[in-house]
C-alpha cells in the first residue's frame, strides 16, 4: 500500500501546484521593548529595507502596529514574493545591495536605546 499512498501524495503536490497562488508571503513580527522609541526602526523600513525590497519586485509590503496601548509594542511587516526562490534570494541580494546597505547603515549603528 505504500507506493500508493506515494504516488498520491506526488498526484496531490502536482496538483495543488498547478492550483496554488502564485506568491509567497513572509511575516515579520517585530516587538519593541517597553517605551522605547521606535523613529530609527521605522527610518529603516522607510528608507531601506521597503524601497530595496521593491528593487528586487516584492512591491505593496504592508506594515501594521497593533491598537491601543498593548506593550510590547509590536509591528508586522508582510512582505510578497513572487516566488519561492525569490524569497530564499532575498537575503544574499539585500546584502549585495550597496544602495540598502548605505541606507541601513544608520538603523545598524543605532545605539540600542533608540530603538
Amino acid at each position: 500500500m505504500r507506493p500508493l499512498r506515494s504516488l498520491l501524495l506526488v498526484l496531490f503536490c502536482a496538483i495543488s501546484q498547478a492550483y496554488s497562488q502564485a506568491e509567497i508571503y513572509e511575516l515579520r513580527v517585530y516587538e519593541f521593548e517597553f517605551f522605547r522609541p521606535t523613529e530609527v526602526f521605522y527610518n529603516y523600513l522607510e528608507n531601506a529595507l521597503i524601497p530595496a525590497m521593491n528593487r528586487q519586485g516584492s512591491a505593496h509590503i504592508g506594515v501594521f502596529e497593533e491598537s491601543g496601548e498593548a506593550l510590547p509594542k509590536k509591528l508586522y511587516v508582510l512582505i510578497p514574493y513572487a516566488s519561492m526562490q525569490a524569497f530564499e534570494e532575498a537575503p544574499s541580494k539585500l546584502a549585495s545591495d550597496a544602495t540598502f546597505q548605505q541606507a541601513a547603515e544608520p538603523y545598524w549603528k543605532a545605539p540600542p536605546e533608540s530603538g
